[in-house]
């Protein structure tokens, strides 16, 4: 068993926030502190704990109402590492990509790189929309590699404009590659 399967659990039995702080992608602060707090509602060290030990936890009643009031003793101070949590990865990624305003200062050639990284997407969009347009007009025929290729570029726009979540969850990505995916 893994974590995110662990948190998906908490979820189930009504404790979105342990959920969210065990499964999700956040961890950091927020996985620290809850951990710890968790270790001493189970009454073990916080390095014996795994995703198993908290699976079984969670069959134990005494153990879920002794969670289920660890989340609320300290809802407002989780969701408040989860928001920070949040914003690191944010910020992180500012950093990491830099902002439009790192371009302004660069002479001649700066405003070149903030036109080319504002048409790439949607440009990027318009050439699949043709590729999807000759594909299903039938004006070329297409081998297999090359189909394989254009639903995985349609997966790449697609998530762009609707984002990760909203494609997992509308069925798509199992229609097109049909297979699933966790």
């Amino acid at each position: 068993m893994d974590w995110k399967t662990v948190g998906k659990q908490f979820m189930g039995v009504g404790l979105p926030l342990l959920g969210t702080i065990l499964g999700g992608p956040l961890g950091g602060v927020a996985g620290k502190a809850a951990s710890a707090l968790i270790a001493s509602k189970l009454g073990c060290e916080e390095k014996e704990l795994n995703p198993d030990m908290l699976a079984n936890a969670l069959a134990n009643p005494n153990t879920l109402v002794a969670l289920q009031e660890l989340e609320l003793s300290h809802k407002l101070e989780w969701e408040k590492l989860i928001m920070q949590d949040r914003k690191n990865q944010q910020q992180f990624i500012l950093e990491y990509e830099g902002a439009a305003k790192d371009y302004k200062d660069i002479p001649f050639i700066g405003p070149i790189i903030f036109l080319f990284r504002g048409l790439i997407r949607p440009a990027f969009t318009v050439a699949v929309g043709y590729w999807d347009w000759i594909y299903f007009t039938a004006a070329v025929v297409w081998t297999p590699e090359k189909v394989k290729l254009l639903t995985a570029i349609n997966l790449l726009v697609l998530v762009f404009w609707f984002g990760e979540r909203a494609v997992k969850n509308s069925g798509i990505v199992q229609l097109l590659i049909g297979k699933s995916i966790k």
